[in-house]
């Protein structure tokens, strides 16, 4: 096993203040270890028919960052973890990178019709 280092940059802005309270600018920069033995990353058909599981269920505290595109342009895709629990909604041409916790897995199913989508796992050493 070899350890490298991803480093992932978001920048948050907004014209005005968010709610009135306060404005968002905001760039954030980190940087994630991860197991490039255990990487994967693909192109791939996601399915309105049944969800597709990109991270396994599995027991124990690591976590698993994952970047993931919806390439459609008509279709959204719903994020589930392995129980089935709807948490997230990726539009047409929408991306999302956040963690998983493999205790809770990751599926995504198309919503209408099947959808592409890009994705990108790293698991932590």
């Amino acid at each position: 096993m070899a350890t490298k280092t991803l480093s992932a940059t978001i920048d948050l802005k907004t014209a005005d203040k968010v709610i009135g309270i306060f404005g968002l600018d905001s760039i954030i920069a980190q940087s994630l270890s991860y197991d490039d033995t255990v990487v994967s990353s693909a192109t791939t058909t996601i399915t309105h028919a049944a969800p597709v599981q990109l991270v396994a269920k599995v027991a124990g505290t690591k976590v698993v960052y994952v970047w993931i595109k919806n390439t459609d342009a008509t279709n959204f895709v719903v994020l589930k973890n392995d129980d089935a629990d709807v948490w997230g909604k990726l539009l047409p041409g929408e991306w999302a990178f956040f963690p998983v916790a493999l205790a809770s897995g990751f599926e995504v199913q198309a919503d209408t019709g099947d959808c592409i989508c890009e994705y990108a796992i790293f698991q932590t050493p």
